[in-house]
């Protein structure tokens, strides 16, 4: 599985000086062990990125909602599963004008962030067990409160997706994998104004996630270690570039051959 999200890095445009809003995406493998962290540099926001970088991935991905991943999901064989942190922020917007509606729902979903804190150290199968068990009456009930009110209809709308953790107990019931990956990137912006090209911007991205992926993984390498092994693996052909319509994009290895063993399985439970 895959946790993924995106952020604003400047660009500085060639020619006028203008600073431009590039994206860097974040892509985080799940699952068990430490995760991967991969950076993608784009020009834009364009709902082409992600597709282009999981072309042929087979799996569960978690987003936060946003339309740019509308095509991915689309795709059969990629499953979402939505983030229940995006949701209770949609009902702490609406505290303000309906506060006992909303309160009522967030104390439900409240709930649910116990059931999980209660269960992280177990195995998947026997969290799954758990979720099925407590979290999925808890579910029940916060939809059927929710129809009833006709109130968000950002829940309504992802309701399949935020149903998708109770299926694979090594999902999770947020998409925070991704997002706090991304901090890393906010303090960055605040020691350099811009990237001055799209070579430094991609430099960045892949630098940003042999970094993240050693700090969740601490060894006897430092993080500057890795950067020197990854420039000489990248000098003898152990990484790799794909094509994009945005151009060559570089990429570790590892990533790479993680999505393609997604092309031959499907996740263990099917969309429906």
């Amino acid at each position: 599985m895959i946790f993924t999200d995106d952020s604003i890095i400047r660009l500085r445009v060639k020619g006028n000086g203008k600073v431009h809003k590039a994206r860097l995406w974040v892509y985080v493998r799940g699952g068990p062990g430490p995760p991967l962290v991969v950076f993608d540099f784009s020009r834009d926001r364009s709902k082409k990125r992600p597709l282009d970088f999981l072309d042929g991935y087979r799996a569960y991905v978690h987003g936060d909602a946003y339309s740019v991943y509308n095509e991915l999901f689309r795709l059969e064989w990629v499953i979402e599963a939505s983030c229940w942190v995006h949701t209770h922020r949609k009902f702490e917007e609406a505290a303000s004008s309906r506060p006992q509606k909303a309160t009522e729902v967030l104390t439900r979903i409240a709930q649910l962030c116990k059931i999980e804190a209660e269960c992280n150290e177990i195995a998947p199968e026997q969290r799954r067990n758990v979720r099925e068990q407590r979290s999925r009456p808890i579910l029940d009930g916060i939809f059927k409160r929710i129809e009833e009110l006709k109130a968000i209809d950002y829940a309504l709308n992802q309701r399949q997706a935020l149903y998708r953790y109770l299926d694979d107990g090594r999902l999770k019931l947020d998409n925070n994998t991704a997002e706090n990956a991304i901090p890393p990137l906010a303090l960055d912006r605040k020691n350099w104004l811009f990237a001055s090209s799209e070579r430094g911007s991609r430099a960045t991205a892949l630098f940003l996630g042999l970094i993240r992926s050693w700090h969740h993984k601490p060894s006897d390498h430092s993080p500057r270690g890795i950067a020197s092994r990854s420039v000489e693996a990248h000098a003898e052909g152990r990484t790799r570039t794909y094509q994009s319509s945005g151009g060559n994009h570089l990429i570790p290895s590892v990533l790479l051959d993680y999505v393609k063993e997604q092309k031959l399985q499907y996740p263990h439970h099917a969309p429906s």
